[in-house]
């Protein structure tokens, strides 16, 4: 369109702007002055800690309340990939891998749009190998720990403790 320009705000100043007008038949002049004023952007953040165990549900939100919310992810291209679905102040997903977050929130008075990211880091869950037994009908089976394979520090076993690397079945198998 001939009659618009397009002004970027380049400072947090207000900006006064003077536009020139010609009439094309009376070759009269006009000016008129106009100013523009500059809104802050929201300050987007998002809540959540920077880390959680891998294939855990967390639930991350934004730090303010907003007009709008738009969340998503970066992936691997360093793209921005938004999902279709997720608008609200909080977001649930499980946690399969390390992710950078997005949230792309709107200001409810300015109506000003900004952009936060975080990522969350998927910490790897421990590994244990038991030792597998062999039993006879109608004996004990005594489970235990195989320390050399194992990568965890704590065992829960069925009974509840959490003290011992074995544990002996209290029924006898049959």
């Amino acid at each position: 369109d001939d009659n618009t320009i397009d002004v970027k705000a380049a400072t947090k100043a207000a900006q006064t702007y003077t536009i020139y007008v010609t009439d094309g038949t009376t070759k009269c002049k006009s000016k008129a002055e106009f100013k523009v004023y500059v809104n802050d952007l929201p300050n987007v953040q998002i809540d959540a800690a920077s880390d959680y165990c891998t294939n855990e549900n967390i639930t991350i939100s934004a730090n303010n309340s907003y007009k709008s919310y738009k969340w998503g992810y970066v992936d691997t291209d360093n793209q921005i990939n938004y999902y279709p679905s997720e608008t609200a102040k909080d977001f649930t997903t499980d946690l399969a891998e390390t992710k950078t977050y997005v949230l792309t929130a709107t200001d409810n008075s300015t109506k000003c749009s900004n952009t936060g990211t975080k990522t969350i880091t998927a910490k790897p869950l421990p590994t244990t190998a038991i030792k597998t037994p062999s039993v006879c009908y109608g004996k004990k089976a005594i489970l235990s720990v195989d320390r050399g394979n194992s990568k965890a520090d704590y065992y829960q076993w069925p009974n509840g403790d959490e003290t011992n690397t074995s544990w002996t079945s209290d029924a006898s198998i049959t």
